[in-house]
């Protein structure tokens, strides 16, 4: 059987080696067994690596583990709206994801192009059908990884997700979670795990529905020129009159991140607790 050695320093020196075919890693004689333990939790890969291509899958809370501690392990997920080539980072947020995740408590986060390529691909994008579609077929391909960060070994439910979004996000989001909810009833999941929904100047709002098994907050703009302000199918329509400026950009609605239920939820019997 193929094999190979790896050194780790963990309280020393530790000779370990790693059997490819049956996924083993095994120390080396006397060894003690929290030291393999530690050294195989500092070796092994981020199980959600695979939606996060842009950050090492060795590395944990964004590699900002003294500022984003993650307690719990939660997973915000945050699609943009339209933009120039922002999309799918943190960077079109401005701040308002940091905003968010600290309200919330919780720092995992994804992002996603709700505008499918932004202003480049607007001759598509200006779908609602179309961004709901691609984000269906990317939540399927994201759903498996995700799973893996919300469930333990033993199929139990430890955590839960949130969806964030942004003008074109909205209606990418209805495919996105949609596709969440449908994997979670193939493997026999509660849905209750999705959270909420939380859209923030949902582009087309009467082109979209809110899907009726996860709770949504639209929180629109009267002087939204972009989205403007017609109520959501399905969706909670939350008072912004508050907000000074009463536009379409998503650092307008920071305030209302305080509107956003808090992050303090356990998971009893596969269902969603406050506490």
């Amino acid at each position: 059987m193929k094999s190979f050695t790896i050194f780790v320093s963990v309280m020393g020196c530790l000779k370990l080696t790693y059997y490819p075919e049956m996924q083993i890693l095994r120390a080396g004689e006397g060894v003690r067994s929290r030291e393999a333990k530690g050294a195989q939790w500092f070796i092994s890969i981020d199980p959600l690596a695979e939606v996060r291509p842009w950050e090492s899958p060795y590395c944990a809370m964004a590699n900002n583990p003294i500022n984003a501690i993650d307690t719990d392990g939660r997973l915000v997920v945050f699609i943009n709206g339209m933009h120039s080539g922002s999309g799918g980072t943190a960077k079109y947020w401005n701040g308002f994801d940091n905003a968010a995740m600290k309200h919330l408590n919780d720092y995992n986060a994804v992002y996603r192009d709700g505008s499918v390529g932004g202003a480049s691909n607007f001759h598509y994008n200006r779908s609602a059908n179309y961004r709901r579609s691609q984000g269906y077929g990317q939540g399927l391909f994201d759903a498996p990884g995700i799973l893996s960060r919300i469930v333990d070994a033993n199929g139990n439910i430890k955590e839960t997700i949130k969806i964030i979004t942004h003008s074109m996000g909205a209606a990418y989001a209805k495919g996105y979670v949609r596709a969440l909810l449908n994997y979670l009833k193939e493997m026999g999941i509660s849905t209750d795990i999705i959270e909420f929904e939380a859209d923030f100047a949902p582009y087309q709002p009467t082109e979209q529905k809110a899907n009726k098994e996860v709770k949504t907050y639209q929180f629109s703009h009267s002087k939204d020129k972009v989205a403007g302000n017609k109520k959501m199918e399905g969706a909670e329509n939350m008072d912004t009159s508050d907000d000074k400026k009463q536009d379409h950009g998503i650092s307008t609605f920071m305030n209302q991140i305080n509107n956003l239920p808090e992050g303090k939820y356990k998971i009893v019997d596969g269902k969603i607790v406050p506490y």
